[in-house]
């Protein structure tokens, strides 16, 4: 969840956020797309995310929030990389690529303290999803809090059980 490919090399250098001077609505489909930055992730819990809008038109835009010197940073490129893979398709919205540029400029999460947990690309992309009525995907935090929930039933069954 720390880098992507999308529009960070990882090179060292911050993400950017260029001009947008498309300020047409049209329809876009959006999309949830992960990226696994571990190399072991089964779920895209536990992977870098990124929203993707790909307009009627054919024009792209790709928006995620960045891990860069341990800061949360917005990103928005007009390319999609092809080794990103598609997750979830969201729906679709009436929007401009302006509109989308200004939601990851404005996120409130940017230039946070970057918390593997709480502050991170998935908590900053459900901030966009809400924006445009989507419902929330599941974060790294809420699969660990739901781990240790069942975890902790697991062991109050047992108890009960045993005695």
């Amino acid at each position: 969840m720390s880098s992507s490919s999308f529009s960070y090399s990882g090179n060292g250098e911050r993400p950017t956020v260029p001009p947008e001077y498309d300020c047409v609505q049209r329809q876009a489909k959006v999309s949830l797309y992960d990226y696994d930055t571990t190399g072991v992730s089964l779920s895209s819990t536990y992977k870098h995310w990124a929203l993707v809008f790909e307009f009627e038109d054919g024009a792209v835009r790709v928006i995620e929030g960045i891990n860069f010197r341990g800061l949360l940073l917005p990103s928005f490129t007009k390319v999609k990389d092809p080794s990103t893979k598609f997750n979830l398709r969201k729906g679709s919205v009436t929007t401009s690529p302006k509109r989308i540029r200004n939601l990851a400029l404005n996120n409130p999460y940017n230039n946070k303290t970057y918390n593997v947990l709480t502050c991170n690309c998935q908590t900053w992309i459900n901030v966009i999803l809400k924006e445009f009525g989507f419902g929330e995907e599941t974060t790294l935090i809420e699969q660990a809090v739901w781990a240790l929930a069942a975890v902790a039933v697991g062991i109050f069954i047992g108890r009960r059980a045993i005695t």
